[in-house]
């Protein structure tokens, strides 16, 4: 490290290098004229060189060519005058290697001692560090002026990016609305740390520095220095400011901002010299955080970031903002690196984004609409109780351009955003399905129409929430189509936002007409100013840009009144013309007009576009290019949803191709097609990410143009189009229909993407054929795919045509298809008994059929029903019925199914063997047949017994086979599962973290394929995490929510576990009669259907409750009904628990003896020869029993016979507990050493497993022995090392016993002597509050056997 400090008097200067008089040099070699300045922007080196020879000259420049050789390179810059801190020392310039010193060395400044705060230093360690981004975005200036929009996502998304992919533990969290209010309230949630990211404007003012924040309605917001210093000094360790002259010396104190932080005592601060083009901002963030993510050091970060400038930089020879960026630290010292203790980033969201997936994104973003936007924000933050704001306006004005900025830049202020089109007019039970599916409901969230609907408004009115309509006129149309089946659709939408607007649901809405819902206020959206219309025709020209003059654009805004979509459509056929000017084009468009108006009857507010258009297609006839794009454009008008290349080039050329090359050749030259149409205004477009992370454009005719186009076909080309548009569907749905395992859509998430957009075209394409034969299968797959996407009542709909069809044309196939898939509908959404009804049905047709292999699929699946209602017998007796069809018919893959679900029916009762057996033969026989599919589902199904068996470590491996198999297939309900159960083992193992976000994903997946069964298991295990991190309230709120969805299902196993879960939830609350009542409930219900597994559970818990109330014979009772229930089952894990629950009764009687009598009887009873896995968890269990005897030596014998078993099945989990017990044991006996040995390698496997809770026991145990050695230090380093293991787990309770194990010490030691070994221990001076209040009341041995 080289340290420079400058001291300056009467403009001479004195430079020390590492404490040591280096040199002098005047102020005045640094002195520049006005056109050495203007140099300077356009070639800083000259200065640059000016700069360097200031710095380094004799000690100087001998200790900077020594730290060059060195591996660490950092130059700290101390500055003891504001004259020089004013210059831009970034840009030294080493002439000899031709590079700026910021390019090679970490070079930041710092405060000369004089000026430095008390504090201002980093921690010696974070456990976790949020990162709280600002992205401040105002649409108008301080005088409400527009202001030009900074990409404020990008740069959000860059850095999340970069630090999502690290390890670091760092908190994203976004400030919206970026207000200063909403910083004040924000930082009260960071006490241990905290980045700040200010992204926005930064200037200079006579006040000094300030940054514009942002008012709730998007206008700017002056914020003081002194103000912003204030709010986040106390909290923060670096603020990182992408805001312009944010690191500028002015004339007031608080001029630089950057320096002024460090002041206050924020370790660091990052900002910029100069005014910085929003482009670098992204390339600056991203390296920043990438490296700092890494563990990199805040200096080195900052390096890393100028070099991404440098590189950027070199692109467009702009080398002046290379030493743009000023970095500030407040003790010279200070390394900047930030040391962590926690693992794995996470973003913390604070608000609901808005759901606009359901319109196209602007083309060119937010030109000229600033004031009419926050126009429209002031009227929806000012908080009115009615309010349908209606965005009024003729086609192609932007309407929905800035009903989409408006939902976007609003949302934060919301608790639900979403916007719904309206331009194909939607059946009511499609928008419920659409909110449903934002809300994360199941859809259908009732099965009776009414209450359906009054579900959907009740969430909405309960929030507060903005609802975007766009192109409500085609209600209105369909209003005025009486007797239609139109009009009633329109009728029951407007009666439902009618039923919103009037309580308290905001709509904004956007239409060519009033909407005459409640609150209406209009606000009309006019053409663009002169101004604005010529800069966005001059963003949309692209080959003439160098011949466009601003004054010029601004007459042709004019001449089309500012109409947006009349200046993208000119400026496409500007750029069509050759050789003429912009003064030419605009007199021919002039020229133009007045014989155009003749010809129109379209009201006069139309004109602008209409002539636009017309004058853009008869440019495009003057060439044969031209005519090509305009005969396409025509075609390309049979579409009414947004299409692809390869399902719109056979329209293009009139046929499919014949082969692969060919079709590459067609579509190619179409997707040029549409991008030239799209680039001339001619076609919106939408995009989705492919894998690659790459866009895929959609596109499809503008709305505002469709009735232009429209007038140019003549009925012989529409009917050839609806004939090709006909057949490209039926391809479409027989492509996207998965004919076999990991086809279709389940094969490609590409074709499912494209698939949804096309949905209202296979529709359409329905009503153009007459042979109803080819009908029925196109709306097969139609249906197929509604339900494939959740849209379960379009699917049932499409399903009843199939079967009026069918009925007509006595199609007896096709009907039982469609019965079939409509009753597994019925099943996803928990109608059962309509569900059971249908495959009654189906089994009539298959029988009329002779369609055996058809009657044993709905037996299957009826048996699934009986299963979930508990009548396993019923359900026996089906699957055996359709076993024996399947045998008969030798049908491989239906035999593995059936023993599947038998499976299954021994899973429920308890018997794991039996049901391990059946999946065993399931699993070979997928095998054999390469089913892969088929095999992951049974190796997720063996891993669920083996978790439940305790062996978690075969678990992991299988649910990890299949998920690889999963991913292969794009099988999305299959990872899903996997996921889910992944997320259980690493429950078991404490890893909560990994566990969270594996639920997460599962229940993305069913939440995204209507999958309520598995949403509500996934709420349920969630559930449990929370009561284990004792954040009861959402604990109790996920237990709720699981239980209602098992209720809609009838599915009394889950209405049983979640009782069971909320019970446990009333009882840590101290409600233990409401608990005794809930897990009487739960018992009960268990009994009914016979789960042996779950009667285990629900006796033991409800055991737990009655010992707590006191009523004791109860309690021991239940206990020993639980035991003998696990024992017959041979599940082993929980035997040791709740005989040590009996033995603390018996204690509380005086009978322990009691005790290990019942526990050897039980032990009497078990068949263990076969079972090594479950015989060594009884060898545990029972040796566990002679320790509470102090007979070691049988202990100990015990535990070694079961490390032998364990060893032969090559468990590390089981030698991992077995190792556990026989150092224990040792322990107890008295033999340390060997103790402390047999700890030492039971931590080495609990490390291997990433058993972070079984670690932490370990710890525990290996203090409690230094402890008995007198070996403090050591012991009081093993405790806090298990305390953080356990709060980071959520293991609260365990975290309690080891915090009183630590201040155990105190007692022992005395307070003074304690901190004195604490600050050897942890390199702290001061006491951590909790330990403080903590008398020290725990025992050291409480953890002993903790297990």
């Amino acid at each position: 490290m080289l340290e420079l400090t400058l001291h300056l008097q009467n403009n001479q200067g004195i430079v020390y290098a590492n404490g040591k008089e280096s040199h002098q040099f005047s102020l005045l070699d640094l002195s520049q004229s006005k056109e050495e300045w203007k140099i300077f922007f356009d070639n800083p080196r000259i200065y640059g060189e000016k700069l360097f020879n200031v710095l380094f000259k004799n000690i100087a420049l001998t200790e900077f060519e020594a730290l060059a050789k060195q591996p660490e390179r950092s130059i700290i810059l101390i500055l003891e005058s504001p004259e020089l801190n004013s210059i831009a020392w970034e840009y030294s310039y080493n002439k000899a290697k031709e590079e700026y010193i910021v390019e090679e060395f970490a070079f930041m400044r710092a405060l000369p001692e004089s000026e430095r705060p008390l504090g201002g230093k980093l921690k010696s360690s974070y456990k976790r560090l949020p990162l709280l981004f600002i992205p401040a975005n105002p649409l108008v200036d301080l005088n409400g002026e527009p202001m030009p929009a900074l990409d404020v996502d990008s740069e959000w998304k860059v850095i999340t990016r970069h630090i999502l992919t690290s390890n670091a533990p760092l908190d994203l969290i976004q400030l919206r609305p970026p207000t200063p209010e909403d910083l004040l309230t924000m930082m009260a949630n960071f006490r241990d740390g905290l980045i700040v990211h200010f992204s926005g404007h930064g200037a200079i003012t006579s006040d000094g520095a300030v940054l514009l924040f942002e008012e709730k309605n998007g206008a700017s917001r002056k914020y003081l220095a002194k103000e912003f210093i204030r709010t986040v000094k106390d909290q923060t360790i670096l603020v990182f400011l992408s805001a312009c002259q944010s690191a500028v010396t002015g004339k007031t104190e608080f001029s630089n901002l950057s320096r002024e932080l460090v002041k206050a005592g924020v370790p660091f601060a990052l900002g910029m010299q100069f005014n910085l083009p929003d482009k670098y901002d992204d390339t600056i963030s991203q390296q920043f955080y990438n490296y700092l993510a890494r563990g990199y050091t805040i200096p080195e970060a900052t390096l890393q970031a100028r070099r991404a400038i440098k590189n950027e930089a070199k692109k467009t020879n702009q080398e002046f903002f290379v030493g743009i960026i000023v970095l500030y630290c407040a003790h010279p010292n200070e390394k900047g690196k930030l040391e962590w203790n926690d693992e794995n980033p996470n973003i913390l969201n604070t608000f609901r984004h808005a759901d606009v997936s359901d319109l196209p994104a602007p083309t060119n973003g937010l030109i000229g609409r600033q004031s009419e936007l926050m126009r429209i924000g002031t009227k929806l933050v000012e908080g009115k109780n009615q309010l349908t704001l209606t965005l009024h306006g003729m086609g192609g004005i932007g309407k929905t351009a800035l009903l989409w900025q408006t939902l976007q830049r609003f949302a934060p202020s919301f608790d639900l955003t979403l916007a719904l089109r309206l331009d194909i007019l939607p059946s009511l039970e499609s928008v419920l399905g659409r909110i449903e599916r934002f809300l994360a409901l199941p859809s259908p969230c009732s099965n009776d129409a009414k209450e359906r609907e009054a579900i959907v408004q009740n969430i909405l009115i309960s929030k507060h929430t903005l609802l975007g309509l766009d192109n409500f006129e085609t209600l209105n149309y369909a209003l005025n189509e009486k007797g239609s089946d139109e009009e009633k659709a329109a009728k029951s939408l407007h009666s439902f936002f009618k039923n919103l607007a009037a309580n308290s649901v905001i709509l904004c809405v956007t239409s060519r007409e009033i909407t005459n819902l409640p609150g209406e206020i209009i606000e009309d959206i006019q053409g663009l100013t002169n101004e604005s219309g010529g800069r966005l025709f001059q963003e949309n020209v692209v080959k003439h840009k160098n011949e466009i003059y601003i004054d010029k654009t601004r007459q042709l805004s004019e001449k089309v009144d500012g109409h947006p979509l009349a200046l993208r459509l000119l400026a496409s056929a500007f750029d069509d013309q050759l050789g003429m000017s912009l003064n030419q084009y605009i007199e021919s468009l002039q020229a133009f007009l007045p014989t155009a108006r003749d010809r129109w009857t379209e009201e006069a507010r139309h004109e602008s576009l209409r002539a636009s258009f017309d004058f853009t297609m008869n440019n495009l006839l003057k060439t044969d290019e031209g005519t090509k794009l305009n005969i396409s454009l025509s075609k390309l008008s049979i579409f009414i949803g947004f299409f692809v290349d390869f399902i719109s080039a056979p329209v293009l050329e009139d046929k499919f191709a014949d082969n692969e090359d060919e079709a590459e050749i067609m579509y190619t030259n179409t997707e040029k097609i549409l991008q030239n149409l799209w680039a001339r205004g001619l076609l919106e477009r939408t995009s989705i990410l492919l894998e690659s992370e790459e866009k895929k454009f959609l596109y499809r005719l503008h709305p505002a143009l469709s009735k232009f186009v429209l007038e140019s076909i003549t009925s012989k080309d529409l009917n050839a189009l609806q004939e090709m548009h006909w057949k490209i569907m039926c391809r479409l749905g027989q492509q996207a229909y998965p004919a076999s395992q990991g086809s279709g859509v389940f094969g490609s998430t590409f074709l499912a993407n494209i698939v949804r957009f096309a949905i209202p075209d296979m529709l359409k394409a329905t009503k153009f054929k007459q042979n109803e034969e080819n009908t029925i299968i196109l709306f097969l797959h139609i249906a197929f795919l509604q339900s494939y996407f959740g849209y379960v009542d379009e699917a049932i709909n499409s399903y009843k045509r199939v079967i009026e069809i069918a009925d007509r044309l006595d199609l007896k196939k096709n009907k039982l298809v469609a019965l079939h898939s409509m009753a597994e509908l019925y099943v996803r959404f928990g109608d059962l008994d309509k569900a059971l009804e249908l495959y009654k049905q189906s089994i009539v047709f298959s029988e009329s059929l002779g369609d055996m292999q058809g009657k044993a699929a709905n037996l299957q699946s009826m048996a699934e029903i009986y299963r979930i209602w508990g009548d396993l017998d019923k359900a026996m007796s089906l699957l055996v019925e359709s076993l024996e069809i399947a045998s008969v018919q030798n049908n491989k893959k239906n035999i593995a199914a059936v023993l599947s679900n038998i499976a299954n029916i021994y899973l429920t009762r308890g018997k794991l063997s039996e049901a391990l057996k059946f999946y065993t033969k399931s699993l070979e026989i997928f095998e054999n047949l390469g089913n892969l599919r088929g095999k992951a589902e049974m190796l997720n199904e063996i891993s669920v017994i083996y978790t439940r068996q305790g062996d978690l470590e075969s678990a992991l491996k299988l649910s990890l086979e299949a998920l690889d198999i999963a991913n292969s297939l794009h099988d999305e309900l299959g990872k899903a599962n996997n996921f889910h159960q992944i997320a259980n083992i690493y429950t078991k193992y404490g890893d909560i973290d990994k566990a969270i976000n594996f639920y997460a994903n599962s229940f993305q997946i069913k939440d995204q394929l209507g999958d309520i069964k598995g949403k509500a298991v996934t709420l349920y295990q969630l559930a449990h995490i929370y009561v284990d991190r004792r954040d009861l309230n959402e604990a109790m709120q996920l237990f709720m929510e699981s239980f209602e969805l098992y209720e809609k299902l009838g599915d009394l196993h889950g209405k049983a576990i979640s009782l069971g879960g909320i019970a446990g939830v009333e009882l840590m609350q101290k409600n233990i009669g409401r608990a005794i009542a809930l897990q009487e409930q739960a018992l009960s219900i268990t009994k009914q259907i016979n789960d042996p597994y779950e009667i285990s559970t629900a006796s033991s818990n409800l055991a737990l409750s009655y010992e707590l109330n006191n009523d004791l014979d109860k309690a021991y009772q239940l206990y020993g009904q639980s035991i003998e229930i696990d024992i017959s089952m041979g599940i082993l894990q929980t035997v040791s628990t709740r005989l040590n629950r009996m033995a603390g009764i018996l204690v509380m009687l005086d009978d322990l003896d009691g005790a290990m009598k019942i526990y050897q009887l039980a032990l009497q009873k078990m068949n263990l020869e076969d079972d090594l896995q479950t015989k060594a968890a009884s060898l545990l269990e029972e040796g566990q029993s002679y320790v509470f005897r102090n007979k070691f030596e049988d202990a100990l014998k015990l535990s070694l016979q079961a490390n032998a078993i364990y060893e032969k099945l090559e468990s590390l989990q089981g030698k991992a507990e077995t190792f556990h017990q026989i150092a224990s044991i040792l322990f107890l006996r008295g033999d340390k050493e060997e103790a402390m040995q047999w700890f030492k390698e039971t931590l080495v496997l609990r490390v291997e497993l990433g058993d972070l809770k079984g670690k932490a026991l370990t710890l525990n145990n290996m203090a409690n022995i230094f402890h008995s050695n007198g070996d403090y230090e050591l012991s009081l380093q093993y405790f806090i090392e298990a305390l953080a293991i356990q709060e980071s787990v959520g293991a609260e309770e365990n975290a309690r016993i080891t915090a009183n194990s630590i201040a155990g010490f105190q007692q022992l030691l005395g307070e003074e002597q304690f901190l004195q070994l604490w600050n050897k221990v942890t390199n702290k001076t001061k006491l951590p509050k909790w330990l403080k209040r903590n008398q020290g009341k725990g025992s050291l041995f409480e953890w002993l056997f903790n297990r």
